[in-house]
């Protein structure tokens, strides 16, 4: 009776002890997590630079990303005299992380697969060729995302924001990036 007790009282304080873990365990997040964000670019309908909010870590040299916040429709231009071949949106998660790294030194353009974007796409399409493509993003749901873009066989990306009907794109600076 004494020996069941003792493996009664043992396997108690290995379930509490499993249990703590569980709860103190933290949820790892990386700077390069494919669907992190932690910081966007506004850009107005005509593509130039309003406002930086966090520090966005995007990878988007050589393209135009407006506007941004969009409401429906987002526009992608290549800079840079190269067609774009692909392009894939992904659901992103801000977090007010990482607001003190070089993102140039850290993101490179072969850090995502394909195929990760494609297993994590809300949206995508492939064999474009075109110069500047637009988007309808009409059915998607207010929120932050992440466009990836396939230009000259290198994938780059960058962070955007669909605003709701009643919001306006300085409300994204007064929730959650204040």
């Amino acid at each position: 009776m004494l020996e069941l007790m003792k493996k009664i009282i043992f396997t108690l304080l290995m379930l509490t002890f499993i249990n703590c873990q569980k709860e103190n365990e933290v949820d790892v997040i990386s700077s390069t997590d494919i669907d992190l964000i932690t910081g966007i670019e506004m850009t107005n309908i005509y593509g130039v630079k309003e406002y930086r909010i966090g520090n966005p870590n995007v990878l988007s040299n050589g393209l135009l990303i407006y506007p941004n916040p969009i409401k429906g429709i987002i526009g992608i231009m290549s800079l840079e005299g190269v067609k774009i071949t692909d392009f894939w949106i992904l659901k992103g998660y801000p977090k007010k992380l990482f607001q003190d790294i070089d993102f140039d030194k850290v993101l490179s353009s072969d850090l995502y697969t394909e195929n990760e974007l494609n297993n994590k796409a809300l949206k995508r399409k492939s064999d474009l060729e075109n110069y500047n493509i637009y988007i309808n993003l009409e059915d998607f749901e207010t929120g932050h995302y992440r466009v990836f873009i396939k230009v000259d066989g290198k994938i780059k990306w960058d962070n955007f924001y669909i605003l709701n009907e009643k919001e306006s794109p300085l409300d994204l600076l007064d929730n959650f990036w204040k």
